[in-house]
C-alpha cells in the first residue's frame, strides 16, 4: 500500500458521514454514532473511499425513517469499525456473493451501481492488512464489520 500517513480515524468517519448528510437527511434516517478517539496509520484516501462506499450502501438500502449506525472501538490489537442499517437486508445467497465483481443481489437497485463497490472495499481493507465481514437478515438490515490491525495505530 502506498502513501501511509497518520490520521484520526474517528474524525475521518465523522467527515464521511457529514459528506453524505444530504442523502441521509433526504430519507430522514436516524444516525447512531459511537466513535472512540483513535489515531491510525494507513492510506487515508483509500480508507475514505471504503467508508463512503459502505455508508452509501447503508443509505441506499435503508427505507425512509430507518437507522444507520457507525461505531469505532478497539478490541485487543484491532480497530473494529461497524456500519449497520435497518434496511432491506440480504439473503444467505446474496451474502455469499457480495464481494464478487459485478454481483448485485438487489435487482431493484440494479441501475444504481456497477457491482464493484464492495469488491473495491474488500480490496482496500485487505491492502490495509484488515478484514471485512457482513451479517444480514432479510427485512431487518445488515452490518458490515471491518477489522484493522492496531500495529500501526496510535491511541
Amino acid at each position: 500500500m502506498t502513501e501511509k500517513t497518520e490520521f484520526s480515524l474517528d474524525e475521518q468517519l465523522r467527515s464521511c458521514i457529514l459528506l453524505l448528510e444530504k442523502q441521509w437527511e433526504a430519507k430522514e434516517l436516524m444516525l447512531d454514532i459511537d466513535l472512540v478517539e483513535l489515531r491510525c496509520r494507513g492510506n487515508k484516501q483509500m480508507l475514505e473511499q471504503a467508508w463512503i462506499n459502505l455508508l452509501n450502501n447503508a443509505i441506499k438500502f435503508t427505507p425512509e425513517g430507518g437507522t444507520i449506525s457507525v461505531s469505532l472501538k478497539v478490541e485487543g490489537r484491532q480497530a473494529i469499525i461497524r456500519f449497520g442499517d435497518t434496511g432491506i437486508g440480504m439473503t444467505e445467497e446474496t451474502l455469499a456473493h457480495i464481494f464478487e465483481k459485478f454481483y448485485q443481489g438487489d435487482k431493484a437497485h440494479h441501475g444504481e451501481g456497477n457491482g464493484l463497490g464492495l469488491t473495491m472495499v474488500q480490496r482496500i481493507i485487505k491492502l490495509s492488512g484488515g478484514t471485512i465481514h457482513a451479517e444480514s437478515v432479510p427485512g431487518k438490515g445488515s452490518t458490515f464489520s471491518v477489522c484493522l490491525p492496531l500495529d500501526s495505530a496510535a491511541k
